[in-house]
């Protein structure tokens, strides 16, 4: 059901949301990015690694894509985490702190990142006790698309847009960008400006740190980028 990638001391567990839609809920894929929200109940054995209260968190998205992917996503976590820590997936549960990173409730000390887009969702564990890490994927899309201009006047400085040759360029460099903001874990609590990558560096305020980052293909039209 999972593709795993090892970097360092990180892993990585894809999940094509799809192919899991279709194999855990088959009634509901048709359909699903574009449906109303469904009601989950613990009548499906995926679903009974869940809580109560996840149960609940996953019925008040207001669409069933929403609800698909944050499944999806937890998926991944529940039993990465479950198999590094050998621990039922059902007590793997995941707070947030105050600017809203998350960490697991019995395990705060180690690292994990949770990423989705397009027709995929992923996390990263660290297994280094402290270490943290930062994951995103973006599924790609043409310059010539709308939101694309948007995408680099928010996100880019203008150092960064002159570096950018294609699409390939322009998602690692937004990949990036957010995986390390999600290492900080500081998430959009910074301003992502602050944050440039250009010579194959990262840079904080203009200034380069010191830090692992790793970028790849998933398929021919998604991305993601890891930071550690």
């Amino acid at each position: 059901m999972f593709q795993e990638i090892t970097i360092k001391t990180n892993r990585i567990r894809v999940l094509n949301i799809m192919n899991f839609t279709k194999k855990n809920f088959a009634e509901l894929a048709k359909n699903y990015l574009t449906s109303p929200p469904h009601v989950f109940k613990k009548d499906r054995k995926i679903l009974k690694i869940f809580t109560d209260t996840e149960l609940e968190t996953i019925n008040n998205f207001k669409a069933l894509k929403k609800q698909i992917e944050w499944i999806s996503g937890r998926i991944c976590i529940k039993t990465a985490a479950s198999e590094i820590l050998h621990i039922d997936p059902a007590r793997i549960t995941i707070s947030y702190e105050k600017e809203g990173a998350p960490f697991i409730d019995l395990f705060p000390e180690i690292s994990f990142s949770i990423s989705h887009s397009g027709n995929f969702a992923a996390c990263a564990i660290n297994t280094e006790t402290k270490s943290p890490v930062g994951l995103d994927i973006e599924k790609l899309q043409p310059m010539e698309y709308p939101g694309i201009s948007n995408i680099t006047d928010v996100s880019f400085t203008d150092k960064e847009k002159e570096t950018i040759t294609d699409s390939g360029s322009l998602f690692t460099i937004w990949t990036i960008k957010e995986a390390y903001l999600k290492y900080c874990r500081t998430g959009f609590h910074d301003t992502i400006k602050n944050v440039e990558y250009l010579n194959n560096s990262i840079m904080y305020k203009n200034q380069v740190v010191n830090i692992n980052h790793h970028t790849q293909y998933i398929d021919d039209s998604h991305i993601f980028s890891l930071v550690f």
